[in-house]
């Protein structure tokens, strides 16, 4: 995929989600025998369990599935096509696990377009992300950041020369999963959910793996609230959604950093229309400083 050369308008942000798919509900734990109402692809649900603990849609007409702790709804006609997919950092031993629930006042395109965007880390999150640190002691370092479409999406290796600092993976219709630091004792596994509950508001599930303390549960536990990193990637996407609303549309100038986020544009577009069949092209790199 090349970047454009002339600037482009961004992405509309009036979309629920393509379908049909599953899309995460809330977290299992959260849900007991009283009526939780939740809103998902526009559609106001209230979800309960029946007396075998089963998870329940009052007065029907949607398919639930309560699988990797999280219970998920059926944004489709007819039955399930497949179940809902695994979230592979639940396979890591030696792990605990915490899960998160973030509102955001944006469409879930543009939370999708921010957690993609590693090379925002050095000035949207200051005291919380490295990169930050390095450029405020003066510093930067030029990363390599290999990508190529998937069956599911796409997928991106991140290099600091040698070494791998992380790798990204975006599957349809709402899935982005990040480690940090592969192949590391230390490595962080993230695996978040930017759910459409309607056009303007997002409903980040996150799933936090690291390594476990001695002794400590394997979870995952829920947590509530959010954290400072959390806050400065919501306050950066409303002020976004704020500016699109506002009018008139503005213009994007793209760089290299940006060519893997408008590969997952080509890929959301694609299943919102007919499907999205990954082209037959290789890796492409592009370096980015940060």
């Amino acid at each position: 995929m090349d970047v454009p050369e002339d600037p482009a308008p961004p992405p509309s942000g009036h979309t629920t989600g393509p379908r049909p798919n599953w899309y995460i509900a809330l977290p299992a734990s959260k849900l007991a025998r009283e009526p939780v109402a939740v809103r998902v692809g526009g559609e106001d649900l209230t979800l309960a369990r029946d007396a075998g603990g089963a998870p329940v849609v009052a007065g029907g007409g949607r398919h639930l599935a309560e699988h990797g702790h999280y219970i998920w709804v059926w944004l489709g006609e007819g039955a399930p096509q497949a179940t809902p997919r695994d979230a592979e950092p639940l396979a890591r031993a030696g792990y605990a696990f915490e899960q998160r629930t973030i509102r955001v006042r944006a469409n879930w395109r543009l939370v999708l377009e921010n957690s993609l965007d590693f090379s925002h880390s050095a000035f949207v999150h200051p005291y919380t992300q490295p990169t930050w640190l390095i450029h405020k002691l003066g510093g930067s370092n030029v990363m390599t950041a290999t990508y190529r479409p998937t069956s599911g999406g796409l997928a991106v290796e991140g290099r600091l020369g040698r070494f791998r600092a992380y790798e990204h993976a975006f599957d349809l219709p709402d899935r982005l999963r990040l480690v940090i630091l592969p192949g590391t004792p230390f490595a962080v596994d993230l695996v978040v959910h930017h759910v459409p509950e309607d056009a303007h508001t997002t409903r980040m599930e996150v799933l936090m793996g690291r390594r476990a303390w001695p002794f400590e549960a394997r979870g995952p536990v829920f947590k509530p609230g959010d954290m400072l990193i959390h806050r400065q990637d919501v306050a950066i996407v409303e002020a976004q959604q704020a500016a699109l609303d506002a009018g008139p549309a503005p213009r994007e100038f793209h760089c290299a950093a940006d060519a893997y986020t408008l590969l997952m544009r080509r890929v959301l577009d694609a299943a919102e229309r007919d499907g999205w069949a990954p082209p037959d092209v290789g890796a492409r790199s592009v370096a980015m400083r940060v």
